[in-house]
């Protein structure tokens, strides 16, 4: 199973992420990477990320220093490995002048954060290379191998309550 990666300078928000997409019943291995330097650093399988596997999904926020999301970005299109996740923008702060880079630079979609059930479903539901798997009461996310809508499942959009 594929892990998904979350990249966020704040620790606080990078665990409300994870709590979110564990409400949504995402089975996938989460790995939370605190800088975009580490980012950087894993998606090219540098120690300390030298035995990762390759995300199916990024989520990345904007807002860091001294690396931003966007200088991530700008460099994840060179690197090999990450030509297959699917990158989704995650920030505090909506700036649609940092949106527009965004996409011009290969993101897939935005969240702004904190991050929410109903808005994580309906961004994996919205992203046809995305594949979603029902196993064992939850679901995995993977990259779609074939055609992005012959045998999609669909999370359910409703019917969740978050419990601290």
């Amino acid at each position: 199973m594929l892990p998904l990666v979350i990249v966020d300078d704040s620790h606080e928000d990078a665990l409300l992420a994870q709590r979110a997409l564990a409400q949504c019943k995402v089975r996938n291995p989460i790995i939370l990477l605190n800088s975009g330097h580490a980012c950087l650093d894993y998606f090219q399988g540098i120690p300390p990320y030298n035995e990762r596997s390759v995300p199916c999904l990024l989520l990345l926020d904007m807002m860091m220093a001294p690396v931003s999301g966007l200088d991530v970005l700008q460099k994840l299109h060179l690197i090999p490995a990450a030509q297959g996740s699917v990158l989704v923008m995650i920030s505090g702060l909506a700036e649609w002048r940092v949106i527009n880079e965004g996409y011009r630079l290969g993101a897939h979609t935005f969240l702004v954060k904190p991050l929410v059930i109903e808005d994580i479903l309906q961004m994996l539901n919205s992203i046809p290379s995305l594949s979603i798997s029902n196993i064992s009461g939850g679901y995995e996310i993977s990259i779609a191998r074939k055609s992005p809508v012959a045998g999609r499942r669909s999370l359910p959009e409703s019917g969740f309550s978050f419990q601290a």
